[in-house]
């Protein structure tokens, strides 16, 4: 049986191929990313000889990839807190890797600090407020 302005299978794609534009196009909703809920994160980075690294930079990346990555700069105490989206805004629950980058002017620390495969710093940051037990550099 032939129709008017193509054959059956002509409309079943078309249909077909609407279908999906509706599903896969939003159809003009509003719709806002998922962005996960994060919570404050502080912590502390100690030199094998018991002083602060004075300055740099820490970044946390999820172990699954499925967290969005959270950084934050080294104070001279060696405190820092972690941002994701804004400043101070912590990251999402879930396990990290965790990367350092020292200042110019801090001690130096062994090189594996510097990539987060290599540091063998694991962190888990909870649903809650997070104060981090000091990180302290072997």
């Amino acid at each position: 049986m032939k129709m008017r302005n193509g054959s059956p299978k002509a409309w079943i794609k078309m249909a077909a191929m609407a279908c999906l534009v509706g599903i896969f196009g939003g159809c003009g909703s509003d719709s806002v990313p998922d962005l996960k809920q994060t919570y404050q994160v502080e912590g502390r980075i100690i030199l094998a000889d018991g002083r602060p690294l004075s300055g740099g930079r820490i970044a946390f990346l999820s172990t699954d990839g499925l967290n969005p990555a959270a950084s934050g700069e080294i104070r001279n105490d060696g405190r820092f807190s972690l941002t994701t989206r804004e400043p101070n805004d912590g990251a999402a629950p879930g396990d990290y890797k965790v990367r350092i980058e020292r200042a110019a002017r801090s001690a130096s620390f062994p090189i594996k600090y510097l990539d987060e495969d290599d540091s063998g710093l694991i962190v888990t940051i909870r649903p809650a407020v997070n104060e981090l037990a000091a990180i302290r550099l072997r």
